[in-house]
């Protein structure tokens, strides 16, 4: 199915009306953390993203990730979305996306959020395999009573409460997931946070259109960028908006960010005669998009990507003149490409 030929449009809750249109950077929350460092590089209205309130289709990449765990989901799983889902409570959840003949793939439905699949691979779990979901990604584990409905919280619609501030650790996480990171990258590039695609930005987010105390909506995104190689987080909120809305200042935020980033230190390099690097990274569309680089830059990008906060310092270094030794002596590995070295593991 090709998502970037549909008009996709947010899920959101049938039974609580539309979410408001267009973004308004003033009235919405953010924070945008450097993944190396975990340091926080802006923030605005800090405290809305710290109270807490349902994550809405966020909670999927928790039910997803315990689906894979459980042997139930894989890239093979197809689930025909049949519009509507319905609540023990009688609450019915509508799909806005649109309407799509063919079955879903996993990958499809975090691109299009679609709650049909995400409420049958929730009734396919235990109550203890959706718990594991949760804490895979550091999420606070729902109580599971024998009343409770799994599908609400699986959709993100119940259970416990979240500071949206704690999706953004969970998203980290997520992406780890093979099976998760490709339906991540749909969503930025086609799916229902597009906005990252249309300015320009290879990124990894989800949207959700969430549920605050007083039962006003909440557009949230989480997103990683760039996606090869994560530099940069971000969590938007938006109270009386949709997922769609967060995501455009999302991407408006991180753009210029992600651009002085990347041309800063080129340009040091450049000037000081420093050594360059081009690397393949591969397209959908089967080719591949040249990035020329300071070595260095490549060489902290190999260790971001193969490490995490765990890793010990001395593992980081050895690594670091590992990855820097391979890329001298194979470089022109891709001449016959235009290239040095891929990003694939053939480099």
């Amino acid at each position: 199915m090709q998502l970037a030929t549909l008009a996709v449009f947010v899920c959101a809750l049938a039974a609580f009306g539309g979410a408001q249109s267009g973004p308004v950077a003033a009235g919405s929350a953010y924070a945008i953390v450097d993944l190396r460092s975990q340091r926080t590089l802006a923030e605005q209205h800090g405290d809305w993203l710290d109270a807490p309130a349902w994550p809405g289709s966020i909670a999927k990449l928790a039910t997803y990730a315990a689906a894979i765990d459980a042997g139930i989901l894989d890239g093979s799983t197809r689930i025909q979305c049949t519009r509507q889902v319905t609540l023990r409570d009688g609450r019915r959840v509508d799909c806005s996306h649109p309407v799509v003949r063919a079955p879903l793939s996993l990958r499809d439905a975090i691109a299009l959020s679609c709650n049909v699949f995400g409420a049958e691979v929730a009734r396919r779990l235990t109550s203890t395999q959706l718990s594991t979901g949760f804490a895979r990604l550091g999420l606070p584990v729902p109580h599971l009573a024998d009343d409770s409905d799994r599908v609400a919280i699986a959709l993100g619609l119940a259970g416990t409460q979240i500071p949206p501030r704690q999706l953004l650790p969970a998203l980290v996480r997520a992406s780890r997931i093979d099976a998760l990171r490709d339906g991540l990258q749909a969503s930025a590039g086609e799916g229902t946070a597009s906005a990252f695609g249309r300015a320009g930005i290879d990124a990894l987010a989800k949207t959700g259109t969430a549920l605050m105390r007083n039962l006003r909506p909440l557009g949230l995104v989480v997103a990683l960028a760039p996606a090869e190689s994560p530099r940069f987080g971000i969590i938007v909120a938006v109270p009386g908006g949709a997922g769609a809305d967060a995501a455009d200042i999302a991407a408006s935020l991180l753009q210029p960010r992600l651009a002085s980033s990347v041309e800063a230190p080129r340009a040091a390099a450049a000037s000081a005669g420093g050594e360059m690097i081009r690397v393949g990274v591969p397209t959908a569309k089967g080719s591949y998009r040249v990035e020329t680089l300071p070595l260095e830059e490549y060489v902290a990008r190999v260790v971001a990507g193969e490490t995490s906060s765990a890793t010990p310092t001395a593992a980081r270094e050895a690594l670091a003149i590992t990855a820097r030794t391979y890329a001298l002596a194979n470089r022109g590995r891709h001449a016959a490409d235009g290239f040095d070295l891929c990003t694939l593991t053939h480099c």
